[in-house]
C-alpha cells in the first residue's frame, strides 16, 4: 500500500491495517493521516501453494490484475556473456 499511495517509507507499516491472508484483501485502518481522495484496491494474486500477495492500485474502478511468468521472457532475453582468454 505504501508503495501505492506514493508514502514510501515516510509512513510506518504498522500505521496501515490490511486483511488476513485467508480473507478478500482489502484495506482495514489506514492511521498514517491524510484523507484518501481515491478508492484503494487490493487484488489477489496467485503465486502458488506456498506463497500469498497483493497488489495494491488506487483507482475508482475495479482493476484486472493478470499474473505473467517471467521465465520463458527471461531465457528467450538472455544474452551470453562474452568471454575472452589471453
Amino acid at each position: 500500500m505504501l508503495k501505492a499511495t506514493g508514502d514510501g517509507m515516510f509512513v510506518a507499516p504498522a500505521d496501515i491495517e490490511v486483511s488476513g491472508p485467508a480473507e478478500e484483501p482489502r484495506l482495514i485502518a489506514w492511521s498514517a493521516g491524510g484523507e484518501r481522495k481515491v478508492p484503494t484496491r487490493l487484488i489477489d494474486l496467485q503465486l502458488g501453494p506456498d506463497y500469498v500477495g497483493c497488489v495494491g492500485v488506487l483507482s475508482h474502478r475495479t482493476p484486472l490484475a493478470r499474473l505473467i511468468e517471467g521465465d520463458e521472457l527471461l531465457a528467450a532475453a538472455a544474452v551470453p556473456l562474452r568471454t575472452t582468454t589471453g
